[in-house]
């Protein structure tokens, strides 16, 4: 919900500093012909509103993904246990704390995208539409 505030604070700000000249991302260069002209404004506007919804769904997508991991691995360890297989539960228990080493440092890979991406979308705003090529 925060990454949302900070997108759409940043957009008014944007349009504060920019005024309705910002929303000259959105559109094509003029020797674009008019019917595909609209579709690529519709294809921009989408693009630019699914930033925020891509980012929180790759972050979501990766946690979920190392808890059923954890989850998985943890119950077949313990069943290894529990059926006396102490050698094969023990080696399997190490590789479950590997495992939690490679989810910590992918959630600060995580973190560490979310924010740069971040801040390349806070300078896309400031510096304002006279950045795009045409």
């Amino acid at each position: 919900m925060l990454d949302y505030i900070f997108f759409f604070t940043s957009f008014f700000n944007a349009i504060a500093i920019h005024g309705l000249s910002y929303f000259s991302i959105f559109f094509p260069p003029k020797s674009v012909p008019l019917p595909l002209g609209l579709f690529l404004v519709f294809i921009e506007i989408i693009s630019f509103l699914m930033r925020m919804p891509s980012l929180v769904v790759r972050l979501c997508a990766n946690i979920l993904a190392g808890h059923l991991l954890l989850e998985i691995l943890g119950s077949f360890a313990f069943k290894l246990l529990a059926l006396n297989g102490i050698i094969f539960g023990f080696i399997f228990c190490l590789v479950i704390i590997v495992i939690v080493i490679i989810k910590l440092f992918v959630s600060f890979l995580q973190a560490y995208i979310l924010l740069y991406l971040s801040i390349i979308y806070m300078r896309e705003f400031l510096e304002g539409p006279f950045t795009k090529k045409h």
